[in-house]
Formats: C-alpha cells, structure tokens, sequence
C-alpha cells in the first residue's frame, strides 16, 4: 500500500473517498465547501494525505498546519488497514513539521473501532464538544451599560492580542488546547481565512479597563460563528460573559446573519447556562482528541 500527499482540486477519486456519497446529497455539498476553503487558501494543499493499493485510492486524512506548531485534523476515512497506513504516515509528517498538538475532532456517533484505532497513534482523549446554534430572529439583544465594546480595527493588536491571551488563564473550555504562542501567532491563527479587518472587539468596563473579547467568524451565507469569547479572569461572575454572547448576537444580526453558532465544552457548566438560556440549540456532538510530540 502506497501513501502520498496528494492535490484535492485535481484527485476527485481522493475526494470520493473523503466525502462518500450518501442519501440526502449532503456529501455533495460537503464536497464543494471543502474545496472552497481549499481554493481559498484556508487548506493547505499540501496537507491531504491518501493511500492507494495500485491505482485505486483506499484512504484519506486531511489535516491542516496552524501557526504556533499546532494544526487540526479530519478524522481518517477507509478501513481499519488502510487508516492506520495514513495515520502513520502522518504521524511521520507531524513529526517532520516539528508540531507540538494536533487536535482531531470526530462526530459521536462513530465507529466502535475508531477511538482505540487513533490511540494507537497517539491521540488521547480530551472531552465531548457541543455544537450550537441560535436563530437570531428570536433574539433579543439586552441592553447594558457594563461594558463598551473597540472594534479590532481600532485597537492596539498587541494590546488585543495581550488581553486575548489573558482570557485563557483558568479557562474552563478546553484548557488542553492552550498552548504557548507568540502574540502575533495567537493573532494569525484567529484571524485565518477570516476579512480584514476580522469581525472582532475589545470589551472594556466604563472605567476603561480591559475586560474580555469577542470574536466573530464568517462560516457561510446567513451564518456567523462566536469563534472565541473570553472574559479576563477578575471580571469573571459578574455577568460580563452573558453581556458578551449578547453583544455577538446584536452585531451578528447587524452583519446580517441569520443564524449563530459555537462550539462550547461540555465541562464548562456556567457558559452552557448563558447559551440554553439565550435559545442556543444543541445541534451535534463530538469527541475531541489531542496529539501531543512524544
């Protein structure tokens, strides 16, 4: 068995294997949207690992380089047999890039096989993820006078990005994924593939003190996420963190979104409060692995 990187834009029988078809034409669309993000520079070309027996591709596993030596990974698709020939190629590969962790995140419910199989490889098992959504037709923005909110683009970036960083000490949503980065890497891994100026602000109590983050994410038409909401860390249990998904939903409908969604811990019981009670609907679960260079 063979394994290569390979180029999606021109393998399409690569792309079958990643995306097979299935009732609903919903592998169709997933398709299409990868190879968006792909001809949009959000994907690394060179990051899309096959294997082949003779001229037939059998396996795929996607994964893609973030700054600060980290990257994210799809979970590999093929049999037992063939997953593990890429799963160790790229366990070659995350080496020879000189990554630090690599997250997987894979869909519950998945093969009973699967998590046993990634272990092997050195992925360990971190937590479950929730996946919401809110319709911002429902919602309605409460007024506060807590905090005035600094688009990006007219702040410090270095001031930003400093805040930024603070809001992930005692973090309660995902504290594994924390990893030690430079400023300007913390600031180039939020901002991929995202406009520029990106749809972010500084929050600051109305003494003018730093206080938190929101950041805003374009993930198609009608539908933005809350990629990042931080709270500094003396302003947490003071309703800041509700005054802050308040706020992205406000601007989110101002950018004329129709829907919002977030990824949320499942550890992290005092956001998921805010979120059930703002009408974020649970749409999917998944378990996140992490990689860590041994």
């Amino acid at each position: 068995m063979d394994v290569r990187t390979v180029t999606p834009e021109l393998d399409g029988a690569v792309v079958a294997v990643q995306f097979p078809l299935r009732p609903g034409g919903v592998a169709v669309a997933q398709r299409r949207a990868f190879l968006d993000l792909v001809d949009g520079g959000q994907v690394d070309r060179g990051c899309w690992l096959a294997a082949f027996d003779g001229d037939t591709a059998v396996a795929s596993l996607v994964y893609q380089l973030l700054p600060g030596r980290t990257g994210v990974m799809i979970h590999p698709v093929g049999s037992i047999a063939c997953q593990q020939a890429v799963l160790h190629a790229a366990d070659a590969e995350f080496r020879h890039r000189g990554l630090q962790y690599v997250h997987l995140f894979q869909d519950e419910p998945s093969i009973i096989d699967a998590p046993l199989l990634i272990e092997q490889y050195g992925f360990r098992f971190i937590t479950v993820l929730q996946s919401r959504s809110c319709m911002l037709s429902t919602h309605r923005a409460r007024a506060g006078a807590e905090l005035t909110f600094t688009p990006y683009a007219q702040c410090d970036w270095l001031q930003f990005a400093s805040v930024l960083q603070r809001t992930y000490e005692g973090t309660l949503d995902v504290p594994e994924a924390t990893v030690p980065r430079t400023p300007a890497e913390l600031i180039a891994s939020s901002s991929q593939g995202q406009p520029n100026p990106p749809h972010w602000w500084f929050a600051s109590t109305i003494q003018g003190a730093p206080a938190g983050v929101v950041l805003l994410a374009t993930v198609g038409a009608g539908i933005l996420e809350l990629a990042y909401l931080g709270v500094l860390p003396e302003y947490r249990r003071m309703t800041f963190g509700r005054r802050l998904v308040e706020f992205a939903c406000a601007q989110a409908i101002d950018l004329g979104a129709t829907y919002l969604q977030l990824t949320v811990d499942v550890r992290n019981a005092p956001a998921l409060r805010v979120y059930e009670s703002l009408k974020f609907e649970l749409s999917i679960t998944q378990r996140l692995y992490q990689w860590s260079r041994r």
